[in-house]
């Protein structure tokens, strides 16, 4: 969005007869406009907690009987938000990767699928992905002569592995992955298990109204996830900590703050709402699209350890482990210092490691190439006394569909 459009965003949701949430949260008592950049960026940032703290009907900008879903988040962090959907927008945004021309296989969302095959002039054919009976969906698909899937990353393993099982893994030409970010691991286990298929990956937010990103190229041409703000949609990058907004040029690092006024009817406008989600600019400019492309490296308060002097980073160890030939699937334990005598933090990662590995020799190789800081590693961490030495044991595949951390206090 251009400066003009945010304008128009900021008016409209200070002046809206449907719901006072945005007068409430700058504390007016009337609509109100915004007259160049710089006081944009001094409007106060949305977050979780507010949302939260509202009640959904207080935040509905257009009337319930027009509400096509209530989807709440999996309150990963302890605070499940509910938002509005209305599907009158559909998921065109994916049509640059697919035509949609076969019957789907989704995990969710199944009847904004259904408008967009409509919207088509296609028989809405979705079938449900159940995550707890995955075999039973996949038989349904097959008879349904499913030929494309819409699922979360946490699932995509076990739904490949039934999918190949039940012989119906050919026929399969559009994957679209929904959720955490993709690894390289499972980017190519999905090409493997499906030879005929594109992949490509969506981001979004249970807080929207639609998917606010692309990827320009799916993941099976370039397996780096690199997405770009959808039409309607306006990105920042601020410090996390400060709140300060950063400059869009290649490298930059920090939290994701996304806007959003995409077209009428909406159920809600977003307006300068933090994701949490740390994100990197991997290219300033877009030729293609003429934006700046990002990738997510995870959840600020799920995949970023503070320890002294420095971070530990779920994307810095996936590319420790790949480094070593490893899979870039791992669990990290940690335990904070317990006593006044011994400060020091306890880091153990479980890892995909072939049988016979010396872990031990592993776990020193890991740590003197694991970065906690530009230019300090976690080896030397220990050497200065401030961490113990880094443990390995092998990762033993629990083979459930929950959704997991990859950061978990011992």
């Amino acid at each position: 969005m251009q400066f003009e459009r945010l304008q128009q965003l900021v008016a409209h949701a200070t002046e809206s007869s449907k719901s006072s949430f945005y007068r409430k949260l700058y504390g007016l008592s009337a609509p109100f406009s915004i007259l160049t950049p710089e006081a944009w960026q001094k409007l106060p940032f949305l977050t979780k907690e507010a949302l939260v703290s509202c009640p959904l009907r207080e935040r509905l900008f257009m009337p319930i009987e027009h509400i096509d879903a209530i989807q709440s988040t999996s309150g990963t962090t302890g605070k499940p938000t509910f938002s509005a959907r209305s599907y009158r927008r559909g998921l065109r945004a994916h049509l640059h990767h697919y035509d949609f021309s076969t019957p789907l296989l989704a995990v969710s969302l199944t009847a904004r699928f259904e408008t967009l095959y409509e919207s088509l002039d296609r028989p809405p054919q979705v079938i449900a992905l159940d995550p707890r009976h995955i075999a039973a969906s996949v038989a349904v698909a097959k008879t349904a002569k499913v030929g494309s899937i819409f699922m979360y990353t946490f699932i995509a393993r076990q739904t490949a592995a039934e999918i190949v099982a039940q012989r119906m893994n050919e026929q399969i030409r559009f994957v679209l992955l929904m959720g955490e970010t993709t690894s390289r691991s499972l980017v190519d286990f999905l090409r493997a298990s499906f030879p005929n298929a594109v992949v490509a990956s969506s981001y979004s937010l249970t807080e929207l109204d639609g998917p606010m990103a692309f990827a320009c190229k799916p993941l099976t041409e370039e397996p780096k996830e690199t997405h770009h703000a959808a039409e309607g949609f306006y990105f920042e990058l601020i410090d996390p900590d400060s709140g300060v907004v950063l400059p869009s040029v290649e490298g930059t690092e920090g939290e994701l703050v996304v806007s959003a006024y995409p077209e009428e009817p909406y159920a809600f406008p977003l307006i300068r709402y933090r994701t949490g989600d740390i994100v990197r600019i991997t290219q300033a400019h877009c030729h293609k699209h003429g934006q700046w492309g990002f990738s997510v490296l995870g959840r600020r308060e799920l995949d970023f350890l503070r320890i002294p002097r420095g971070m530990l980073r779920t994307d810095e160890i996936a590319r420790v482990l790949t480094l070593q030939g490893l899979g870039d699937e791992f669990e990290l334990r940690y335990r904070e210092p317990e006593s006044a005598g011994d400060q020091k933090i306890v880091v153990e990662i479980s890892v995909d490691a072939p049988a016979g590995t010396d872990l031990d020799a592993l776990a020193h190789t890991i740590a003197a190439q694991l970065r906690v800081g530009p230019t300090y590693t976690y080896a030397q961490g220990v050497e200065h006394g401030l961490y113990h030495p880094l443990r390995c044991v092998a990762r033993t595949p629990s083979g459930d569909s929950a959704k997991k951390k990859k950061l978990v206090k011992m």
